[in-house]
């Protein structure tokens, strides 16, 4: 297994799907848990526990070797991706973290999460897939201008949606 550490400038309070930590906590950094392509476990946060010290981190797990991490001003936008057909092993996985310099409230933060699925979705739709089996997605905020809502109609929703489909084509078209 190797680790990639990508350090951020805030701390984000962050809602996420990711390998750890579980549901609502606080980070300052994204590690990415690259895995072989023939991983199996029962206990994937423990595997990355016993040689990670991820304090204040959002681990994300892949066998995918091709990601981004973006710093765009108004948000960082964090991707991983590799796919093949829906149902297969971890190796086909999409994680996505948004994580933005705003405030919001923990419906506005689900609203991002939709947002970023939705943009996710309609992309891969054109390659006749809807997602992979291992998916997760994080957004976290940081303080700032507040957004009660946050989906696709919404300024800050328009941006992060064209970003994760331009990042999304850059990974797995380029």
């Amino acid at each position: 297994m190797e680790l990639l550490t990508f350090p951020l400038r805030e701390r984000f309070i962050t809602i996420s799907s990711a390998l750890y930590p579980e549901g609502i906590s606080e980070i300052n950094k994204v590690v990415l848990a690259i895995v072989p392509h023939d991983y199996e476990s029962l206990t994937p946060v423990e595997d990355v526990m016993s040689i990670c010290k991820c304090e204040k981190s959002l681990v994300f797990m892949t066998a995918a070797r091709k990601y981004k991490m973006k710093d765009l001003g108004d948000f960082y936008l964090f991707m991983s991706a590799g796919i093949g057909r829906s149902g297969e092993h971890a190796g086909r996985t999409i994680n996505v973290g948004v994580f933005l310099r705003r405030n919001a409230s923990i419906n506005a933060m689900v609203d991002m999460v939709r947002t970023i699925t939705e943009a996710k979705c309609s992309f891969l739709m054109k390659m006749g897939i809807t997602g992979t089996a291992s998916d997760a997605t994080a957004v976290g905020i940081s303080g700032g201008k507040r957004e009660d809502f946050m989906g696709p109609s919404t300024e800050i929703g328009k941006m992060v949606s064209r970003e994760v489909i331009r990042t999304l084509a850059e990974l797995l078209e380029g």
